[in-house]
């Protein structure tokens, strides 16, 4: 291969590196986008378990005050037997509706601590992953994440678009552009045709330069129209590059 040709492949190579930069910058911006979905929607079950353990806890406390009440008005209500030598009445099923009221209110209120217990450990851990970070801090891995899908792909395009810039300046000087696509290209013949062993007369100089000159005139002149590429009418991109529907530009 010519180094010419080398170039060309080079060139198109940093094309499709772009591209892959551009889509896993993307990708990356979309798996954030579901976690962080997950995550809240994990944080909202856990808030309405915890809400409604809560209510079950209230409910026991409510009912462990009524049967505490009624107890207490039993034992109000209660004469001395002397025949029996006991209390009338007995208040014995006031006493064990009140025990049960008791470890009723307990296992509501120990279930409650625990969801509040986890629910507490869940939202520290998610404030952990989100921290934006600082001069000590450092940041969370969304905002890692977020950063090299987006400041650090950005920079790294741009250096691309700068490199592909130079290289398209070397083959302007060399290779055409085959029409309609920009993903073709193809490099002149070089010209083997074997100078003339025997000497030119001015004459026939002066035609040679004038056919040279014009080969220059017309190749540049395919470069020039092989540069109008189809785009995207959206973006202004062409279309190998259009960036539409993409959650990274909405940054840039």
């Amino acid at each position: 291969m010519s180094e010419q040709g080398a170039y060309i492949l080079d060139h198109q190579t940093l094309y499709e590196l772009k591209s892959r930069l551009d889509y896993s910058g993307d990708s990356m911006l979309k798996v954030l986008e579901g976690v962080d979905n997950y995550l809240e929607g994990v944080k909202d079950v856990l808030e309405e378990q915890v809400d409604n353990l809560r209510e079950q806890w209230e409910e026991a406390l409510h009912e462990l005050s009524e049967a505490e009440e009624l107890l207490s008005a039993c034992e109000a209500s209660q004469t001395w037997d002397e025949e029996d030598h006991e209390y009338h009445p007995s208040c014995s099923w006031e006493r064990s509706a009140v025990e049960r009221a008791r470890d009723y209110e307990r296992e509501c209120r120990e279930k409650y601590d625990r969801g509040e217990r986890i629910l507490s450990e869940v939202e520290y851990e998610i404030t952990k992953y989100k921290e934006p970070g600082g001069v000590i801090a450092p940041p969370g891995a969304e905002k890692y994440l977020e950063n090299l899908a987006k400041d650090h792909t950005h920079k790294a395009i741009q250096k691309l678009d700068d490199i592909i810039e130079i290289v398209e300046r070397y083959l302007r000087f060399g290779v055409t552009l085959s029409n309609p696509g920009a993903d073709q290209v193809s490099i002149p013949e070089k010209d083997t045709t074997p100078e003339p062993t025997s000497s030119l007369t001015p004459g026939e100089k002066a035609g040679a330069f004038n056919r040279g000159t014009q080969r220059v005139i017309e190749a540049n002149n395919k470069i020039e129209s092989a540069t109008r590429v189809m785009v995207c009418e959206r973006c202004g991109r062409p279309l190998p590059l259009c960036i539409c529907q993409r959650i990274r530009e909405r940054e840039y």
